[in-house]
């Protein structure tokens, strides 16, 4: 995604998200003591990680893990980025990939991306204008392996984005949603069938589908990887992250149509 010139409120964007949370954990721990209200906390994604100093790349260790668990050939990103779009196109990240297919609504930032990328025929960035259902209902969406939800700082744009693809719900095509601690963008989800949220870091990350070609248990072990090693990286650090999920996990991928992604988790309010 676009770093916003000026950053929104977390608080109007969490809508009141931290007096709620206080307000909540006081009356969890009065109810409950302080030992079953920090379990509590905990299950309901209450107790997270300090915001990572790079928010704009919190995704990117589950972008690269998931890349050694299913084979990623074609990509729709909504919002290209420095981040992403980049990873996308490094080989070493995504070998598989065929095509990354790019729609951006800023059309000085999709300048600078595509001027960056510009001897990369994988790449098709299209710069395209809000709201995005209206592109997204064109596309095919169930072709895609992955969809990344990551574009415009205005969030009742991209929750209305989230709704939507939630409601469609595109086959087996994995969604992945950037900033998930939002609680906006945690009830516009709720559509989807199978949710599973990565909180190693904050923004926090949630991969969701209709049906899932990857399971449960894979997806659990790359969260305990990336927790293990997010005392030590960064998450922008992507040559780093290759090579610890590459010792992790290696090419292996396991097959689809196993056990589904978590639906509805205990980590969801």
């Amino acid at each position: 995604m676009r770093p916003p010139s000026a950053e929104p409120s977390a608080l109007s964007a969490g809508e009141g998200i931290v007096p709620a949370a206080i307000n909540f954990a006081f009356r969890r721990v009065t109810r409950l003591g302080a030992g079953a209200a920090l379990a509590s906390g905990r299950q309901l994604g209450l107790l997270r990680p300090a915001r990572a100093q790079n928010q704009y790349a919190t995704h990117l260790p589950i972008l690269i893990g998931l890349a050694r668990m299913v084979p990623v050939r074609r990509v729709l990103e909504l919002g290209c980025g420095n981040h992403s779009t980049f990873t996308f196109l490094d080989r070493r990240a995504f070998p598989d990939l065929i095509t990354l297919e790019s729609l951006e609504t800023d059309a000085a930032w999709a300048r600078h991306i595509a001027e960056e990328n510009r001897r990369e025929p994988r790449l098709n960035l299209r710069l395209v204008e809000d709201p995005l259902e209206t592109v997204l209902r064109q596309l095919p969406l169930n072709a895609y392996d992955l969809l990344l939800v990551d574009h415009s700082d205005k969030y009742e744009i991209r929750a209305a984005t989230i709704s939507f693809l939630a409601n469609c719900a595109p086959g087996r095509t994995l969604v992945m949603l950037h900033d998930y601690e939002i609680p906006l963008y945690r009830r516009a989800a709720r559509g989807f069938r199978h949710r599973f949220e990565f909180t190693a870091f904050t923004p926090s990350t949630c991969l969701a589908c209709g049906h899932s070609p990857v399971r449960r248990g894979a997806l659990r072990s790359l969260e305990r990887a990336i927790k293990r090693h997010a005392r030590t990286l960064r998450p922008d650090d992507a040559a780093a992250w290759i090579a610890v999920l590459d010792d992790e996990f290696g090419a292996a991928r396991p097959a689809s149509g196993q056990e589904p992604l978590c639906a509805c988790s205990s980590s969801h309010p």
